[in-house]
């Protein structure tokens, strides 16, 4: 090769690796895995886009025109300019830019879909999109099907939202969701909605700017379309991979429906499937209904904070199950943060809830519910309201778990726990009613027949009040491990039992200590424990160690059931008797510390303290007496608690005939 040769060649090369991709719109260059071709590649024939190219439109039917600019234009960008308004029937456009004041306009019935690149600001770009009217997607129908588009962001204004508070952006939201853009973002604002969004997409995310800047609220009492429900978003698709993210739904005026409605089935609703609701704020006070109406299957809702609300969660269909609601905060509302009453529910998580200044009715009621986990709750209830349930009310539940936990009733006349048919195990929590308010009830309620309930390393703290801390209601059955808790200053006594109650209570390792704390009245038992089932008190530490305490005795058994006593240590029998007077049931008492004993002497005590029914034998028994009375004497049996002693006062002789 010549000089000139190597110099021309030399050239070729600069121009295709530096210069030549770039300036004609080559992908490629002359070196392709490190080898430099000859002759270079940028001389071959290739497709040039070039500069964007302006449309010129009629504004009332510009299909034909369009689609010959589209097809000269071979892949250059179409730009719809300030003052053109360009209509088009079923059209495909690769690459589009509209500048302020441009508009597109599908005309009603037809569909214009964006396949490529688009380009515009936060202003309407298009026109005639609302229902009913022409359509415009990026991506080819059906939306729903992949999740595949280059366009990635796109806003409701294009289609015409203000969001002033006060212009309906249902339309344009709904259009916007339904595009098949993968990411709807909403700039600060107030995005009123008086038309129902209802949603059919797929894969899609709504993000706002701030949860604090980005509200979505209704702007009538009811916003029905057609037949279909009050709603403000109606999933009619069985949504999945969708996330719902940094905005407020809120309300200013009276509002008779729900933020969400998911019901599958019903007024055209379908469940959310595999879906996140996160880091969003719900303060929908003026709603009479609440913010979520539906089935949630495999979704997320994490991180969010709701105010004067009533029902978060109405969960019902058949389509609620592996869902998870993670690290939420709920303050001051007005009903459950969860209600599951109406359908079956399994495999659901609820970790990290915490519940502030909670006014009235339950906040977890679950009914038929399987596999519950329920951890880390912070129940703080200062409303009003009396129910049978609990703040946690759990009805014909199996496998269900709740952990870690703090409940407190100030003002309530609530259980903290409402317990009925249910398999549940309840531990490492703490129940308190700090104020010691006169109404305040039962921190544990049990009622039904098939219950097999553990209750583990909780303590229980009660002020004041009218009701027992633990109560088995009328007819309740079933059985109940009650082990290695503290109950304490019980409002009127530590437990209850109603009428004809047939469990099988095992209560075991505890302090079970002062009931009727404080209480200014007739002081009643510590321990009301009448059951036909069985009943054992292995372990415990029960009584007075109070002087507030007004406990009139600490166990009165009623029953008919088997009962084991065994293994206690009973405090304050000098001045509150073990056994109620009135307690009717035989039981098996062995082994327990200040509960009367048995000692042997051949004298009758004169000093010391001793329990009511203590017995002190002979030891070294002798006949004495007169021919024909004679008798032995077997020992002593006190009478009182204290430690006066004094025969036929404190002590009584238990003489037994001989016949001699």
């Amino acid at each position: 090769m010549n000089r000139l040769h190597q110099l021309l060649w030399v050239m070729a090369a600069v121009v295709t690796l530096g210069v030549g991709s770039q300036l004609l719109g080559h992908s490629q260059s002359a070196l392709t895995n490190g080898f430099l071709y000859w002759p270079p590649r940028w001389l071959e024939p290739v497709s040039v886009p070039g500069p964007p190219i302006a449309a010129q439109c009629q504004g009332v039917d510009d299909t034909t025109t369009l689609g010959a600019t589209i097809t000269a234009a071979r892949g250059r960008t179409l730009v719809i300019s300030p003052g053109e308004v360009c209509a088009a029937g079923d059209l495909t456009i690769p690459n589009l830019r509209i500048e302020r004041g441009g508009l597109l306009k599908p005309t009603s019935g037809h569909t214009i879909t964006l396949t490529g690149s688009f380009e515009a600001g936060v202003y309407q770009t298009f026109t005639n999109v609302d229902p009913g009217q022409g359509t415009v997607l990026f991506h080819s129908s059906p939306v729903t099907a992949d999740g595949k588009t280059e366009v990635v962001q796109v806003y409701p204004q294009y289609w015409g939202c203000v969001a002033d508070y006060e212009h309906d952006c249902g339309p344009a939201l709904m259009a916007a969701i339904n595009s098949g853009a993968r990411r709807i973002f909403l700039p600060g604002g107030g995005y009123g909605i008086r038309t129902a969004v209802t949603i059919r997409n797929n894969n899609f995310v709504i993000e706002g700017d701030s949860r604090v800047y980005t509200d979505l609220l209704p702007l009538a009492a009811d916003i029905h379309v057609g037949n279909g429900p009050n709603a403000m978003f109606v999933n009619s698709q069985n949504i999945t991979n969708c996330i719902i993210e940094k905005v407020r739904f809120t309300s200013l005026i009276a509002f008779n429906g729900w933020a969400i409605w998911a019901q599958d089935g019903v007024q055209g609703g379908e469940a959310l499937f595999s879906s996140i609701i996160r880091n969003c704020w719900i303060s929908m006070g003026n709603s009479s209904a609440g913010f979520f109406h539906g089935a949630l299957n495999g979704s997320f809702f994490e991180g969010n904070e709701i105010e004067n609300t009533n029902v978060v969660f109405d969960l019902i269909g058949s389509g609620n199950a592996g869902s998870q609601f993670i690290n939420n905060r709920m303050t001051s509302c007005n009903s459950a943060f969860i209600n599951s009453t109406a359908s079956p529910s399994n495999e659901m998580m609820v970790r990290g809830l915490q519940v502030f200044s909670h006014r009235r009715g339950v906040v977890l009621d679950i009914k038929n519910g399987l596999d519950w986990q329920i951890s880390n709750i912070t129940l703080d209830y200062d409303g009003g309201g009396k129910l049978s349930g609990g703040l946690i009310n759990l009805d014909t539940c199996k496998q269900c778990d709740i952990s870690i936990f703090y409940a407190k009733q100030e003002g309530g006349k609530m259980s903290a726990f409402g317990i009925k048919d249910s398999q549940v195990r309840v531990s490492n929590g703490y129940v308190i009613d700090p104020d010691g308010t006169a109404d305040t009830p039962h921190a544990f309620t049990f009622r039904g027949e098939a219950n097999d309930v553990s209750i583990n390393e909780v303590t229980v703290q009660g002020g004041t009040g009218n009701l027992q801390q633990v109560y088995f209601d009328d007819g309740c059955a079933g059985d109940f491990r009650i082990v290695n808790s503290k109950f304490q200053h019980g409002p009127s006594g530590i437990f209850g039992t109603g009428r004809n109650v047939k469990a099988n209570i095992d209560i075991r390792d505890n302090h079970l200590l002062n009931g009727y704390y404080a209480a200014g009245r007739s002081a009643g038992q510590l321990l009301n424990l009448s059951t036909s089932g069985r009943l054992h008190l292995v372990n415990n530490v029960i009584g007075v160690d109070d002087k507030k305490s007004t406990t009139a005795a600490d166990l009165a058994l009623g029953g008919t059931g088997e009962v084991f006593v065994s293994g206690n240590t009973f405090v304050g029998t000098q001045t509150v008797p073990v056994f109620d007077k009135g307690s009717s049931q035989v039981a098996r008492v062995a082994n327990n510390e200040g509960l009367a004993s048995t000692y042997y002497s051949d004298s009758m005590p004169t000093s010391g303290s001793w329990n009511r029914g203590d017995v002190v034998h002979v030891a070294s028994p002798v006949e004495t007496g007169s021919r024909g009375s004679k008798y032995i004497l077997v020992g002593w049996i006190r009478i009182t608690s204290g430690s006066t002693n004094v025969l036929n006062k404190d002590w009584m002789e238990m003489r037994t005939l001989t016949g001699n």
